[in-house]
């Protein structure tokens, strides 16, 4: 389809905004179209329907995204210009869906798609939204009020030409760190690493972990301890006040962990390795595994 040519001869036709109403909606590979009825004849109407499909004048467009989220080879079903993308994994299946929707849409501040992938994960698709949406807050209100517990990722809010490419990897990755109840929202750097830990299968995240953290394994203070020093990018007086604990216990704890793993805090190698030993910990609950003799 030469859409220059088009917009040449039907000026009067434009991107797809909202409203329906008063208004013929066509689809095309380029997106979603609309013209006022009373800005084109009838013969024009029947122009425009050779080259590009009229839809219902009530037309479904949660239902054109559920489509696209299916058909790799689809366009998208109207002109974007950003996207912030979501994918929510549900303890169980979830049967009050639309209320659901409803209710995140009043947090977002505007509509968004619920787009099924299997029956207890979706995403959920927000297009040109202004700014980053924020949904930690929220997090234990929404799982209180629907008494269900759920995990959330998020990508950042990213240009139209990356949605294909975050859906496909949103849609194909496994589950991911942390707890069922937790209330943290996953972002796009926890996917990839989620996706490229997962290669490893239970057996072997455990060995990896023995071999790095070696007698550490079996000292759950210590680890979280390790955590939170991290979480706090290495600040004492931080740290401490999270674990209430002295900044002397705090540094005892962390001399004897560096005993029992002979790794250095100090040194980024041996850092990279002991942050990836915990979170696969955390991914497949490796904590409450014996340790092998």
């Amino acid at each position: 389809m030469n859409y220059q040519l088009m917009n040449e001869t039907f000026p009067q036709v434009k991107p797809y905004r909202a409203e329906t109403t008063n208004k013929y909606v066509f689809q095309g590979e380029a997106g979603l179209f609309e013209v006022p009825k009373s800005q084109i004849t009838a013969h024009e109407r029947t122009i425009l329907s050779i080259f590009l499909k009229e839809l219902p004048e009530h037309f479904n467009r949660q239902q054109l995204w559920q489509d696209y989220a299916e058909a790799s080879h689809m366009n998208e079903p109207e002109k974007i210009t950003g996207f912030q993308l979501f994918k929510i994994t549900f303890s169980k299946p979830m049967h009050k869906l639309v209320d659901f929707q409803r209710t995140f849409d009043a947090i977002a501040g505007q509509s968004s798609y619920m787009l099924k992938l299997t029956e207890e994960s979706y995403c959920i698709l927000v297009v040109n939204c202004a700014e980053f949406i924020h949904m930690e807050p929220y997090m234990s209100l929404l799982k209180d009020d629907f008494k269900i517990n759920f995990q959330l990722m998020t990508t950042a809010v990213e240009p139209a030409g990356n949605l294909r490419n975050r859906l496909e990897l949103m849609k194909s990755l496994p589950p991911f760190f942390g707890e069922q109840n937790s209330d943290k929202i996953y972002r796009m750097d926890d996917m990839l690493l989620s996706k490229m830990v997962s290669s490893f299968d239970r057996t072997q995240s455990l060995e990896f972990c023995q071999m790095i953290l070696q007698q550490a394994i079996d000292e759950p203070v210590l680890l979280e301890t390790v955590e939170r020093y991290m979480q706090y990018l290495f600040n004492f007086s931080q740290t401490a006040k999270a674990l209430y604990i002295h900044r002397n216990t705090l540094q005892k704890r962390l001399d004897r962990f560096e005993e029992l793993s002979q790794k250095e805090l100090k040194n980024s190698d041996d850092l990279f390795k002991i942050n990836l030993a915990l979170k696969m910990m955390t991914m497949y609950n490796l904590h409450t595994e014996k340790r092998r003799k």
